[in-house]
Order: structure tokens, then sequence, then C-alpha cells
């Protein structure tokens, strides 16, 4: 409890804008972030890791995805490689927008698979949401 309480402390004390970068240029980083990713490109994804990004997962306990938030740039960059290199059959991608911002679906044989979303600070990824929850996914098969 304490430490949540830290964090919360921090994060009130930090006064960061959740976005502060205007949409074109979260998008771009979105796409830039995507291709290093897709291409398991690790320098070219610790040029956009902002050094204590954080990556956070949903799986809702019923796939794979990180049980745990990953902190830092090295951490969260190779993570991203290491699923980046993983084929998942007749892939394809869709940018939507998504709680204010835009996100990457991965589609499986036309079935949503994964999305990915960016939240951007000082020109850098600050954090990596990871949905791959598939009940929260089937709202997203027809956007």
């Amino acid at each position: 409890m304490r430490q949540l309480a830290g964090r919360a402390r921090r994060h009130v004390d930090e006064r960061r804008s959740r976005y502060d970068v205007d949409p074109a240029q979260r998008r771009d980083l979105t796409e830039r972030f995507l291709a290093a990713a897709a291409e398991g490109d690790l320098a070219g994804l610790m040029d956009l890791l902002a050094p204590d990004v954080r990556l956070v997962g949903d799986s809702g306990g019923k796939t794979q995805a990180p049980l745990r938030i990953l902190e830092s740039a090295d951490n969260v960059g190779r993570f991203l490689v290491a699923v980046g290199g993983k084929s998942v059959p007749d892939m394809s991608f869709r940018f939507l927008e998504l709680n204010g911002g835009p996100a990457v679906l991965v589609l499986s044989g036309g079935t949503p698979d994964s999305v990915f979303q960016v939240d951007v600070f000082a020109g850098r990824i600050s954090s990596v949401y990871v949905l791959r929850n598939p009940d929260k996914l089937r709202s997203l098969a027809s956007a």
C-alpha cells in the first residue's frame, strides 16, 4: 500500500500532462514504434522509448501477456523485440482511435489479437499498453 501511495505522490509531483503532444506527432511515434517492434529493431525502439518507460499488459489471464509491469527502456525494448519476432498467422494492422489517442489493432486472420497504445511525453514514449484480453478485444472486431 505504501508503494502505491508513493507512486501516486510522485506522479502528482511530476505534474506531467498525460497528453502533451499533438495527435499527428503521437500517431507518427506510434507508427515508428510499430515498425521498430515488428522489425525487431532494438536500437530503433531505444530511440523512441523514454528511459523510464513502462509497459502494462492486460490478458485477463486468458492469453499471454506480461504478468507484471515492465519498467525501463532496456526491459521494455527487449520484450518488444522478443514478441515482435513471433509469427502471428495472417497478421495485419489497423489504426484506430482508442481512449483519446491512436492505437494499433493487430489482427490474426481478421480476428483481433492485440492492441498496442502508447503515451508520449517530451517527444518519447513514456508508457506502452498491450491489450490481449479476448473479452475486451471482442468489442474491437468491427472497429
